[in-house]
């Protein structure tokens, strides 16, 4: 166990220097910066809440309690259309559901929905994996369908530092 702490702190070190950067796609509809959904915690792929099976499904195992995050924001004038957002999501144990819904005002977007279900592993004391699968759905005409699954880990060699991997 301490040889791991000092392998993960070692690791963390040398990664230190590295930005992270966000992963954008070419559709990232569903894609939040660090701040719009956790509250800006330092890192994105370090969270251990209920939000981190949107971010790195790894923060699921890291603690084993229960929790319900619940949010509504209203953005004027987002890429000149109104975006309404909700956000639901819970945690019971190292099992994690979510749901986000997306309502665009102007004719920019299409509405959409977000269905999540996630779960996470602690391996051992300070290093956890977990996945999680999302299906997002248009709810217009367009009948629009994605899946995705996303994996991640996180360790925490102390308490000050994290580092995750999804």
């Amino acid at each position: 166990m301490k040889i791991y702490k000092q392998l993960s702190l070692a690791l963390s070190i040398s990664l230190f220097s590295i930005n992270s950067a966000s992963a954008d796609s070419i559709d990232n509809t569903f894609n939040f910066s660090n701040t719009e959904v956790t509250g800006g915690y330092s890192s994105a792929s370090t969270n251990d809440d209920s939000t981190s099976m949107i971010i790195n499904p790894g923060g699921i195992g890291i603690k084993a309690d229960g929790e319900l995050f619940v949010s509504n924001s209203i953005s004027p004038n987002f890429n000149k259309a109104d975006l309404g957002q909700t956000n639901v999501f819970g945690t019971y144990g190292n099992f994690n559901l979510g749901y986000q819904q997306f309502t665009p005002r102007g004719k920019l977007l299409s509405p959409m929905r977000k269905f999540i279900v996630g779960a996470g592993y602690p391996i051992f004391d300070g290093l956890s994996f977990g996945i999680a699968y999302s299906n997002i759905q248009t709810t217009d005409n367009s009948n629009l369908n994605t899946n995705s699954i996303d994996i991640g880990i996180l360790t925490r060699p102390t308490d000050f530092l994290s580092v995750g991997l999804v």
